[in-house]
């Protein structure tokens, strides 16, 4: 079985698709959400780990085998939710580098400026 989980994101990111994870392993569902509470991944105070969760139906291989890669899966979870910050907007060179145009006097100057 597949399961989905949306890993909750740090403070300063925005929940994207990278924080869904798909995660193959053989334990019915009940045994799979005790496995997440007891490594206190899922809880009921909204502030834990994994966001929420789900069964995925699907071909497509999942990205971790619980059975072989739960430590893989938690450094995952760890990375994601403990994020560099989002980078919003670049500045427009173009902007940045009329700070450091020099003002010529003549005409001949400018024009060969351009």
């Amino acid at each position: 079985m597949i399961y989905e989980i949306a890993v909750r994101p740090s403070a300063n990111q925005k929940m994207t698709s990278d924080h869904l994870i798909w995660v193959e392993t053989d334990m019915p569902t009940r045994s799979f959400e005790k496995w997440m509470r007891d490594r206190a991944l899922l809880d009921g105070t909204g502030q834990a780990p994994i966001v929420r969760w789900s069964i995925v139906q699907t071909q497509r291989p999942a990205h971790f085998k619980l059975a072989t890669q739960a430590k893989a899966l938690k450094s995952r979870i760890s990375e994601l939710m403990s994020g560099l910050p989002e980078v919003t907007a670049v500045q427009d060179a173009s902007k940045a580098l009329s700070a450091f145009r020099l003002k010529a006097k003549t005409p001949e100057l400018v024009s060969a400026y351009h």
